[in-house]
């Protein structure tokens, strides 16, 4: 709760939390203290999705395995949406309250594939590595025509769900400050490297797991409205280890368990598109250019004893977790 006007008029500090907060609180006080909200929703949405995975592998006569994965799909999607927002803001800020009556429609292509062929070279020794590279594209064309009902004033202003009865109506409504044009294209080239190691022998047990993978990803924007028509481009090199170890000694009563990941993730080009939408005055969204790619550490160990003779047993592990770059959303 946050206030500019003079806190005498409700008495001391304790005094206006008590009634602001209290079942009798009078109609006075909630007008002037309280931030109100109501808001009502329908959304209809019509789906079209064909796809295809296929997945193929061979064993060598050396004992190698060869493999193959494709997989494909296409999505044609239509989202419609009406919105209903009564919004009455703190009054003794002099703020003031919002009546909305919305409509959204959102059509939606997109497709998506991708191939990626293996191969596993595999030692008596209990080590075998797996290479893998994955090449990927995917295109997204999205359409978001926002439409402000509340403009034509009268019927519109408070009924729900009902559109004018003709095309030039419906444009005087349109948002132009919301309503805009997407077309997203994306490749991918990943390659990974799994060495593996098992051993099992004399009442000893290990295995290690390893996957480093590289990516190289370029993205191109086209983002249209009536604030910016502008086209974004980035190619970026992204390297993400992951280890995991496992020991078991003594016949399997003492145990050592470790992981690692370090995972980097570039922003989504969307983000970096320097516009604001406030479609919904209570989650204003703003982009940023200057995003840079997050990076998340994760790591974890765990000891463990066993005492076979009383059933007994005893772990202890922790933790740690931490990020560079963190991206968030603020309202």
């Amino acid at each position: 709760m946050t206030t500019q006007a003079d806190p005498a008029y409700w008495g001391n500090t304790i005094e206006a939390l008590d009634s602001a907060f209290s079942l009798s609180l009078s109609p006075s006080k909630q007008t002037e203290l309280i931030n109100r909200s109501m808001s009502r929703s329908r959304s209809r949405t019509n789906r079209f999705y064909s796809g295809s995975y296929t997945e193929m592998e061979y064993k060598l006569p050396t004992g190698d395995i060869i493999g193959l994965t494709l997989n494909g799909n296409f999505t044609r999607q239509q989202d419609k949406q009406y919105d209903l927002r009564h919004i009455d803001y703190l009054q003794t800020g002099g703020g003031q309250n919002v009546r909305q009556n919305r409509y959204t429609s959102r059509p939606n292509n997109q497709y998506h594939y991708y191939f990626s062929p293996r191969y596993t070279i595999s030692w008596l020794n209990g080590f075998k590595i797996t290479a893998n590279y994955r090449y990927l594209q995917e295109r997204n064309e999205n359409h978001n025509d926002a439409y402000s009902l509340d403009r034509l004033n009268g019927l519109y202003t408070e009924t729900f769900g009902l559109l004018p009865s003709t095309r030039d109506s419906l444009l005087l409504c349109l948002d132009t400050q919301n309503a805009y044009e997407r077309e997203h294209l994306r490749r991918e080239h990943r390659v990974v490297i799994t060495p593996h190691y098992r051993y099992d022998k004399n009442g000893k047990y290990a295995y290690i797991d390893a996957a480093l993978e590289g990516y190289n990803v370029r993205e191109q924007l086209r983002y249209i409205s009536a604030a910016t028509d502008t086209i974004l481009r980035h190619n970026t090199y992204t390297f993400s280890p992951t280890i995991t170890a496992f020991i078991a000694t003594h016949n399997w009563s003492r145990q050592y368990q470790f992981y690692y990941n370090m995972e980097m993730k570039t922003p989504d080009l969307y983000s970096r598109v320097h516009v604001r939408n406030d479609e919904n005055p209570l989650a204003v969204r703003m982009g940023n250019p200057n995003l840079k790619s997050p990076i998340n550490h994760r790591m974890q160990m765990q000891v463990g004893r066993d005492w076979n003779e009383t059933k007994t047993n005893f772990n202890i592990g922790g933790g740690l977790r931490f990020f560079l770059n963190a991206i968030s959303q603020g309202y």
